[in-house]
């Protein structure tokens, strides 16, 4: 009742979870779309993916968190990718 809706389906026999949320406190909150993976086989690996922001780009300039882009122009116009293993990440996109 108080979640909200989410779609589920298996692709290439991993189960994957499609929802969105939300950040920040009520009002001044942004929504996001979230992916999860279930079963996957990259112990170690970490990445984070965000829509471009206020949040963001500040995080990039101070170098709180450091943006890494992934060579697609209008993809790392529009999104903030952190991640620990570049060929893992491009393998993942693509």
């Amino acid at each position: 009742m108080f979640s909200l809706p989410k779609l589920y389906f298996t692709h290439d026999g991993k189960d994957v979870e499609v929802s969105s949320a939300s950040t920040g406190i009520s009002g001044q909150s942004e929504r996001y779309t979230y992916v999860l993976f279930s079963g996957l086989d990259f112990k170690g690996f970490e990445f984070r993916i965000l829509p471009k922001s206020v949040r963001t780009i500040v995080d990039d300039k101070l170098a709180i968190k450091r943006q890494i882009p992934i060579g697609d122009r209008l993809f790392d116009k529009y999104f903030s990718v952190y991640y620990n293993d570049r060929d893992k990440i491009l393998k993942f996109l693509d």
